[in-house]
This record gives C-alpha cells, structure tokens and sequence, in this order.
C-alpha cells in the first residue's frame, strides 16, 4: 500500500519524535508512558497524542507505544496510509479511506462515520477528517463548535482540543471554535501546510517560512526564521524540520519537548 500521507515529525501534549533519513524514530520530552520511547524499525509517517505515539510503516502497518491503559496503544492489523492519535485513541485511514478507530470510545470518538476520507486528525476528546469531496467531518465530544464547521472543499485538517483549521485549495487558512477563547484569526496568506496545538496554531507557506497565530502563553507563536518543509505543534510547543534536516522547536520546554537530539543512532536510542 502506498502510504498517502508522510510526515516526519510529530509533537504530542509535551513530547515530540520525528523520522531521520532512514525512517528511524528519535523522540525527546515527556516520556512517563514511554511515549518517546519508540521501537526499532523503519517508518514513513507519524502522529504523536498526549502519552502515545503511533507510526506507519513502509507496509503501511501501524505500530504505536506508550500509554495503553485505554487500548490507544494497540492498533488493528491492516494497511493504512494517514494516521492520527489524541488523548486516548486514534484513528487511521485504510487504504480505501474507511475511517478505523481504537481505544477508548467515550463520546463516540472512535466510532467513525462510514464513507471514504483523505485527511484525518485528532484531538483529546473528537476527531476530524476530509471526506472525498472536502468536506469536514467530525465526531466525538461537541463543545467547541466541531458540530459546525465551514463549508469546503479543503484540502488539510488541522485540529486539537479547542480549536479547527483547514487550509482550502487555494491554501488559505480556514478556522472555527466556540466564541470566548480568546484565539486569534488565522493569518492572511496561501499555505502548504498546518497544524494546531493547544493555543496556537502554525503553517507553512510557499516559501517554507513559518506563520502562527493564537496565544503565547509560553513563546510557541514565535518562530523562528528559515526555510522548513514540515511542522508539528503540541499542547504548548512547536517543532518543524528545516530543509537541511534539522530540527527547530518553540514554545515551552519543561518537560524538553522543544530541545531536539542532534542525531539517532543505529539501537534507535537519541543522543545530543
């Protein structure tokens, strides 16, 4: 199965892992569930939640670790080609753009529509996806306007606990929330790509510079400049993958999830 989506770094609520040149997995931060602790292997995608990190393989195979106490961490056999983890489940697209879910289901979080889907992401308590004709799709907890989302097509989700984006086929970014948060409108601009977190959110644009907008609370609306290719944003950080190949992070780091190791060696463990 060719494997749709492929990125290469992920930032989950205080940690965050990427892929080197090999697919292998380095991770730094949180690490209490073993959530930056991964496997051997080599991957070409991956989601990171809140405790848990999941990964496809070149087979499109999905391997996850971390918390397991809800089933998170425990996938279902199949080939899938874009994958997406929250607090406590996560959910995969197959190779036919069914939706398939596991863990814990509380609010019919894992219990997906029927239909096919080109985009998926995922949040503490709901989940998001783009059916085939751009359309956004949500199911799960509904308390922050994930009941009503705008008209499409769009062409990437983004989404997390209190806020959605979409970028449109023109690249303009789209959110919506519940009125009250206090989280700023999206900036003017075409973008490539986007990833919300908890009170921010970032895209790339043409050029591969960084836009965010939202809070900042802890300097993750302030990125640095350079050229990137791909961008993950956790619960108060951000990280994004220069085109050398170098990892640049932002935001808060108290638990390290913004201080990248330098280099992953062959056991699959991280050095600096």
């Amino acid at each position: 199965v060719r494997v749709e989506k492929r990125a290469v770094i992920a930032a989950g609520e205080e940690h965050t892992c990427a892929l080197d040149a090999r697919g292998r997995v380095a991770c730094w931060g949180w690490n209490a569930s073993s959530q930056a602790s991964p496997p051997r292997g080599s991957f070409v995608h991956i989601d990171a939640g809140s405790n848990s990190t999941c990964a496809l393989d070149r087979k499109g195979r999905a391997v996850c670790w971390g918390d397991n106490r809800e089933g998170q961490s425990s996938p279902p056999r199949g080939s899938f080609t874009d994958i997406a983890v929250g607090s406590a489940h996560a959910c995969a697209l197959d190779r036919r753009g069914r939706v398939v879910c596991w863990g814990n289901n509380k609010y019919g979080r894992c219990t997906p529509p029927k239909g096919s889907f080109t985009d998926i992401d995922a949040a503490s308590w709901h989940t998001c996806a783009l059916n085939t004709k751009g359309e956004v799709v949500c199911w799960g907890k509904k308390a922050y306007g994930e009941s009503a989302p705008p008209s499409g097509p769009f062409s990437r989700i983004a989404t997390h606990d209190r806020q959605f984006c979409a970028l449109d086929l023109t690249g303009r970014a789209v959110c919506w929330r519940r009125e009250g948060l206090n989280l700023a409108s999206p900036a003017s601009g075409s973008f490539t790509d986007i990833a919300a977190g908890g009170w921010s959110t970032c895209a790339l644009d043409s050029e591969g510079s960084v836009v965010c907008w939202g809070q900042d609370k802890a300097g993750e609306s302030k990125p640095p400049g350079g050229s990137f290719t791909d961008i993950a944003t956790g619960g108060s950080h951000t990280c994004a993958r220069d085109t050398q190949g170098k990892v640049a992070c932002w935001g808060a780091n108290w638990r390290g999830q913004s201080a990248p190791p330098s280099s992953l060696d062959r056991s699959g463990r991280t050095s600096r």
